[in-house]
């Protein structure tokens, strides 16, 4: 006859099960932890890459349908939280408003209330009233009238040159006269507050901030510095914090600046992980990180830029 198991080999059968399912439970929890970590910091990061594109955008998009002499650039230098720095952007349009703004150039020269511009295949482009408008020579200095200009009438019609080519067209009528003898470049821009007052990139206890809309969370800090070719030989040789007197009014021809940039975005708490600093020195700002910011990580976004309309020519 077989013997049957024995009460004290039944217990520790069962605690040895007990063990294997523990570990198996342990192993499933931690790599279940690790999944949804690695998961959270992949959309993390891309929803950094989406703010980070627009913000280079931005940035390439700044002084368009300015003059060349306007200074479209403001810097604030570690006055933000953990000593971000901030910048101010006037343009036209940026990277969300771009599809409000329209361009054309005049066929004939103005003298008066109405101007005769350029009419493109795609409707899209074309003026129509209540726009405002910008009108630039050729060598980006801004004419007259000065001040806000704004379209009261469109008319679409074709315009034939001097040699009687005919080429379409359209008549705008504006709300203070233009003069100008030369063939100019018209643009509108119908965010007034854009354009005169700009947008300010900050950061705003750990929120990136774009004007009055909050950009992305978990930016602990953004820090740029201007640079600036200073011997007219095509090569940034010199970095400053602040943007320099120097690109505020007009740069010799030949002169070339740059805007570096970094920005640096934290996980969420990981318990079991420590940063391996205790401070983070980004340009000229370093900050102490606390025991609770040092369970997270952070990705750093940097690059240079040259924007090209901000380059005297």
């Amino acid at each position: 006859m077989r013997r049957g198991m024995t009460l004290i080999e039944v217990m520790v059968s069962l605690v040895i099960l007990m063990i294997v399912l523990g570990a198996i439970y342990s192993i499933l929890t931690i790599q279940q932890q690790r999944a949804t970590m690695v998961s959270e910091t992949s959309v993390l990061q891309a929803d950094a890459q989406v703010a980070y594109t627009l913000f280079k955008w931005d940035l390439m998009l700044a002084g368009l349908g300015h003059p060349k002499n306007n200074a479209v650039l403001t810097s604030f230098n570690n006055t933000g939280y953990l000593g971000s720095d901030g910048i101010n952007l006037r343009g036209v349009g940026f990277g969300f408003e771009m599809n409000q703004t329209r361009w054309s150039y005049m066929l004939e020269g103005a003298d008066g209330t109405q101007l005769i511009v350029a009419r493109f295949k795609d409707t899209t482009t074309y003026f129509k009233p209540t726009d405002h408008i910008v009108i630039l020579s050729d060598s980006r200095e801004i004419l007259d009238p000065p001040g806000e200009v704004i379209i009261t009438q469109v008319d679409t019609f074709t315009y034939y040159d001097e040699n009687g080519n005919p080429k379409p067209a359209q008549r705008l009528t504006i709300n203070a006269p233009a003069l100008t003898k030369n063939v100019q470049v018209v643009i509108t821009y119908n965010n007034p507050d854009i354009y005169n007052t700009g947008i300010l990139y900050q950061v705003n206890n750990g929120t990136l901030e774009r004007g009055t809309e909050d950009l992305l969370d978990n930016v602990e800090n953004i820090q740029f510095a201007y640079g600036l070719d200073t011997d007219e030989d095509t090569i940034i040789d010199t970095w400053y914090n602040n943007i320099p007197d120097s690109l505020l009014r007009p740069t010799p021809y030949g002169r070339r600046w740059a805007l570096r940039y970094t920005m640096v975005v934290a996980s969420r708490d990981i318990p079991n992980y420590t940063y391996p600093y205790a401070n983070v020195t980004v340009e000229d700002n370093t900050y102490a990180l606390t025991d609770a910011m040092r369970h997270r990580k952070r990705t750093f976004f940097s690059g240079i830029l040259y924007p090209q309309n901000l380059e005297p020519y």
